[in-house]
């Protein structure tokens, strides 16, 4: 609150509370000349009235010697007041600005080291997955699941009618196939396409194959065995009137032991599905192959087809 602000105002109040007394004196004055000792009143209100005017006079002068020494005490301790709480503020806004520099500074760092915590654990797995796909890729792996219709690979006699040389087959019955309704239409469309086809089921005597799979298929599997045999027998027998087609589908049955694995070659790709003893063939890890390279899986059920044939007897 500046000198300049409060002088001029007052000093004109002041000049007016002085006016004001002087017209109040005046009147007192004409007050005192009509007294008497009779009439009382107007000697009374002279007397109020001049009290009055020197009431107004002192604030005026009092004000005046307030200005002219050090100033109004009540003015002086709210410009004190409204320096203090300046400065309060200046620290306030300080403090104020700190905590949020520090705060930003926190966040900032919080989100660096998160954002590399993320990017290293990215990197890792990234560089997790190349390795991983460069192993499949190396090993001839297309793609890995937990049952054969997560493949996207369809229903494997669908991937009958792709096949344009060879065709090589085995599983304990085939019957999850035959059960589809197109698997003999199926082998015998590749058999048209020029297609060489070599198939294996356990034979319906085999106690080895009975043994080893769930209890509540037990009953059915002799039968199931039979029926597939049964099946491409009779399509061989068919084809018979065109030699070439009939000596292009060749029926292997294994009379002992277990197989360790649906094995279905259709040119150059290969579906594996493991043989579990808990669940059915359909419900059970699958593995989608190519050929070529070295060492590849693929090689390695080849090799265990062609181990199942020479134990197995051929049927037609």
């Amino acid at each position: 609150m500046s000198q300049q602000n409060s002088v001029l105002p007052r000093y004109k109040v002041n000049i007016l509370f002085v006016g004001i007394s002087a017209v109040v004196w005046a009147i007192s004055y004409y007050c005192f000349s009509k007294s008497s000792t009779e009439d009382l009143g107007f000697h009374f209100a002279g007397e109020l009235l001049k009290d009055i005017g020197v009431v107004v006079a002192g604030l005026a002068i009092v004000d005046w010697l307030w200005a002219f020494f050090s100033g109004d005490p009540v003015e002086k301790h709210l410009d004190t007041m409204e320096v203090k709480v300046r400065e309060l503020l200046g620290l306030l806004q300080g403090a104020v600005d700190g905590s949020i520099q520090r705060l930003e500074s926190s966040v900032d760092s919080s989100v660096e080291r998160s954002i590399n915590g993320s990017t290293r654990k990215l990197e890792s797995k990234i560089e997790s997955a190349i390795d991983v796909v460069g192993h499949a890729r190396h090993a001839g792996v297309l793609r890995i699941d937990s049952n054969p219709r997560a493949l996207d690979a369809g229903f494997p006699t669908e991937a009958f009618l792709r096949g344009r040389e060879y065709i090589d087959l085995c599983g304990m019955t085939l019957h999850a196939l035959f059960a589809n309704g197109d698997f003999i239409s199926a082998i015998e469309t590749a058999v048209r396409n020029g297609c060489k086809i070599r198939i294996c089921v356990a034979a319906p005597s085999n106690s080895d194959v009975v043994n080893n799979c769930l209890p509540s298929a037990r009953t059915a599997m002799p039968g199931q065995c039979q029926a597939v045999i049964d099946a491409l027998k009779f399509l061989k027998q068919s084809l018979r009137s065109s030699p070439d087609l009939a000596d292009r589908i060749s029926l292997y049955v294994l009379e002992q032991g277990t197989m360790s694995a649906f094995i279905s070659r259709i040119d150059s790709r290969m579906l594996v599905v493991s043989y579990l003893r808990s669940v059915f063939t359909m419900d059970s890890p699958a593995m989608l192959l190519e050929e070529g390279g070295e060492r590849t899986i693929f090689d390695s059920y080849c090799k265990e087809f062609e181990y199942i044939l020479a134990v197995s007897s051929k049927a037609a």
